[in-house]
């Protein structure tokens, strides 16, 4: 009977000996998954320097890169520091990790931690010794030659007697709000001496607009000056007017101001007011020269409505400068007619307003 109580107690301790080995396997099974799910959530501590060359006024700065890694919330920064290309400390960083361009950042400590791997996929350089950010917006410093790459030059050629030429004002804001570090610019007459270098880019119209080639660097502007197919000679892009007016120095004449003649019936109180029309003129930017109004029964609007056989007022008819302006002669045709004289005439004005029939009224 003893020998059997002995037994049954061995058998019962030797299942609790298994009972807490499983426990204690099991535990510590979870406690390692627990374990590796907290490290792979846990931030990556990151080494973060910022390399500069602090004799380059005009470089981009790299704070935008900084500022978005910061605010990236699977990283840690522990570590701080800026140097300048001018110490040992910097070029060893340059031939270290192979930097062609400066300003940039370099990341080293857990780069390779697998929760932020998608941060290294766009803009940055992997490495054995990290990352860097290789996609850096110009002005930059190419570190093989320490020279400055993406500064623009400006040179407009104008015509003094063309008072009401098109500006590149609108052009040369819109770089400046697209990040284009601006050297200066200067404004030259066809005269000038200063403009003679480029009498051999044989422009024929004026005023021109002149740019250094670094504008191509621009990442926001390369595939806009490829769709405005803006021609390049001897490292200059040349800018055309891009509306009218312009000066064609072939004919030694201004292009694109237009003459207006408006025509109004005094007798018609509930007709539109045809001034209206110089403000929709203006939305087509075109540039107004001489104005006439004319009263259906004057002398002059007689002749001009015999010869153009204008039969709805008030109207307006536009000299032939007209058609340099494409915007306005892509719906000219939903509302007026090109005369074989290349004068342009409003047919239907009733889209403005309440109009005259003159052969019926």
């Amino acid at each position: 009977m003893k020998t059997k109580v002995q037994t049954l107690l061995f058998i019962l301790l030797l299942a609790l000996a298994v009972v807490y080995i499983v426990n204690i396997t099991v535990t510590a099974t979870l406690f390692n998954a627990i374990t590796q799910k907290v490290e792979l959530a846990r931030p990556a501590n990151l080494h973060l320097t910022i390399l500069t060359d602090t004799a380059c006024l005009d470089c981009a700065s790299p704070q935008p890169v900084v500022a978005a890694l910061k605010n990236t919330t699977t990283i840690k920064i522990i570590r701080e520091e800026t140097v300048d290309i001018a110490l040992p400390a910097g070029r060893q960083l340059v031939q270290q990790f192979g930097i062609a361009r400066i300003p940039t950042v370099i990341v080293t400590g857990e780069v390779s931690r697998p929760n932020i791997q998608s941060l290294w996929e766009q803009g940055w350089k992997k490495t054995a010794a990290g990352v860097y950010y290789e996609d850096v917006l110009p002005p930059y410093v190419e570190t093989a030659t320490g020279a400055t790459v993406g500064v623009v030059n400006l040179t407009i050629i104008n015509e003094p007697s063309c008072t009401k030429c098109f500006s590149f004002s609108q052009t040369i804001q819109f770089f400046e709000q697209a990040g284009v570090a601006l050297a200066g610019q200067q404004v030259l007459s066809p005269t000038d001496p200063a403009a003679q270098p480029f009498s051999a880019f044989n422009i024929t119209r004026l005023p021109v607009l002149l740019a250094s080639s670094n504008l191509k660097l621009y990442p926001q502007l390369a595939a806009l000056l490829v769709q405005l197919d803006i021609p390049e000679k001897d490292s200059t892009l040349i800018f055309p007017p891009l509306a009218p007016p312009y000066y064609d120095r072939i004919t030694n004449h201004t292009v694109g101001v237009i003459d207006v003649t408006y025509l109004s019936d005094s007798s018609c109180t509930t007709c539109y007011n045809v001034s209206i029309n110089r403000q929709i003129l203006a939305q087509f930017g075109v540039s107004i020269g001489a104005e006439q109004t004319l009263d259906v029964s004057s002398t002059a609007a007689k002749l001009l409505i015999q010869k153009y056989n204008i039969t709805i007022v008030p109207t307006i008819i536009l000299s032939a400068e007209a058609r340099e302006y494409p915007a306005l002669m892509q719906v000219w045709p939903s509302v007026g007619s090109v005369e074989p004289d290349g004068v342009l005439v409003m047919r239907d004005p009733s889209q403005i307003g309440p109009t005259k029939n003159l052969t019926t009224s």
